[in-house]
């Protein structure tokens, strides 16, 4: 790959990362990409690049948004000890401190005289979006403050795993930070903003000597702010990056690595910037992925929405982070052919992100293994398959196999209740319901005839579940409503 097809890539990643939330490759594989860049390229324009370039109401940051210098090993980590250590001598003032490095949407909140001005996402370091609508609906956000404050407080926008799972899984949502990603920029009129919390982890505006100041003032604030330890012994401050990398799964929000800060802001600010805006008295230690290997047995095929052939590794489970990983999506035949993949190899699994599995490579190929072939046919309507980008498609408006998930995605956006696939597909395949809109067409009286026969039903007194048979003999039978 030469630098020109590095930045294309990097750019489409950095894209998709920061302004819909989806990731097209892992951190370790935009890291590597990076490294690649600087060794190839070191005066590369996009090296100076943070974010990517927002969109809908701009406004230009007054200081800033820059990001983490990384720390990949103990080597380097000692190495910029030594040198928070040369910056504080002389000024009374020592010490460490290390944060969650949180895997949300960075904000910067603008207040004047204590009042709330706006809100702007990072965006590409210079310039972010105002999302001043959404941001005030959102946990731990003030449009005034207890004090006479004007400057900025930068956060992290965050959505609890908790909370995720209770009210967003159900609507279609893939994982807490793309929810986020996407929402906070949303201009829909919606009141799901009110779940995300805001936790500060920075402040410009008020004189301050250390971090531990800077705490106190959002305490003063009355603000949750990013969970901090202070630490004078660099041993204990490496130990402690350690042991959050060991329990950051019991957490109920999503970590990917830890923030290192000198205690002095003096020393900070002595340590100076990089060429490309990064703050020297500030690193950052990122996690590893979450991983392990387990075996890929099969492969199922299912068809999406747009017609596209999507293949679904079916993995021997495994538990990953206190989760137990049963499949994995291939994503496309190209991501096949690139990893050399096949049914019998053992794989290292990942959840990219601490969530989304993923096949991160082969461990071991065994002389039996299977090759995963691409179909030439859809496997609903036997139409032939098109090659577009990276996906087959079926391109047939008739295929029953496209009309069907068009209806379920929409009933799972919508959270429509008690309208499972059971009854999805009767309703397709024996009552022409071939679209969306035919649903609000259906009334009680159907509705009641239709849920007869062998759709499974659940007892909502004891949760016994069965045939309509096994209702008949079941003590507490279901009534109908």
């Amino acid at each position: 790959m030469d630098v020109e097809e590095r930045v294309r890539v990097l750019k489409a990643a950095s894209e998709s990362y920061y302004n819909s939330g989806t990731p097209l490759m892992t951190d370790a594989e935009y890291d590597l990409l990076i490294d690649e860049l600087r060794i190839a390229d070191p005066n590369n324009a996009f090296l100076k690049k943070v974010g990517a370039a927002p969109s809908g109401e701009i406004f230009k940051h007054i200081i800033p948004v820059g990001s983490q210098e990384k720390l990949k090993n103990r080597e380097e980590f000692d190495s910029w000890i030594k040198q928070v250590n040369e910056a504080s001598q002389g000024q009374n003032v020592t010490g460490y401190v290390i944060q969650f490095k949180l895997d949300g949407i960075t904000i910067v909140l603008y207040y004047e005289n204590g009042n709330f001005i706006r809100a702007l996402t990072r965006g590409d370091g210079t310039k972010g979006e105002c999302i001043s609508t959404n941001v005030l609906k959102m946990q731990n956000v003030k449009s005034n403050l207890p004090q006479n404050f004007t400057g900025q407080l930068r956060g992290e926008i965050l959505l609890p795993k908790s909370v995720f799972a209770q009210e967003f899984a159900k609507l279609g949502y893939k994982n807490p930070r793309n929810t986020v990603a996407g929402l906070s920029r949303d201009q829909k009129t919606t009141d799901l903003q009110k779940h995300f919390i805001v936790k500060y982890f920075d402040s410009f505006g008020v004189e301050l000597k250390t971090e531990l100041d800077r705490k106190e003032l959002f305490d003063q604030f009355d603000l949750d702010s990013v969970e901090t330890k202070f630490f004078s012994n660099p041993e204990e401050l490496w130990q402690a990056y350690k042991q959050i990398e060991e329990n950051r799964s019991s957490l109920d929000f999503e970590i990917d690595g830890v923030i290192m800060r000198a205690m002095s802001l003096a020393a900070q600010e002595k340590m100076g910037m990089s060429s490309d805006l990064r703050p020297r008295g500030q690193r950052c230690i990122k996690f590893e992925a979450m991983g392990a290997a387990t075996k890929l047995v099969s492969v199922e095929l299912t068809i999406g929405h747009t017609g596209a052939i999507i293949p679904t590794g079916k993995l021997q489970p495994v538990n990953i982070g206190g989760v137990t990983i049963s499949s994995v999506l291939l994503n496309n035949y190209d991501e096949i052919r690139r990893l050399d993949i096949a049914v019998g190899d053992t794989v290292r699994v990942i959840r990219a992100g601490d969530v989304i599995p993923k096949v991160e490579s082969v461990l071991e190929r065994p002389e039996n293994r299977q090759p995963i072939l691409p179909p030439e046919n859809c496997i609903v309507c036997g139409e032939p398959l098109v090659v577009e980008g990276a996906s087959l498609l079926c391109t047939n408006e008739e295929c029953e196999g496209k009309a069907i998930r068009r209806i379920k995605s929409w009933v799972k956006k919508r959270d429509i209740k008690f309208l499972g696939d059971d009854l999805l597909e009767r309703l397709f395949e024996e009552h022409g319901v071939k679209e969306p809109h035919q649903l609000y067409a259906l009334d009680y009286e159907f509705l009641s005839q239709v849920k007869r026969g062998e759709i499974i039903y659940r007892c909502p007194k004891c949760g016994f579940e069965g045939t309509e048979e096994e209702q008949r003999n079941h003590e507490t039978p279901r009534k109908d409503s």
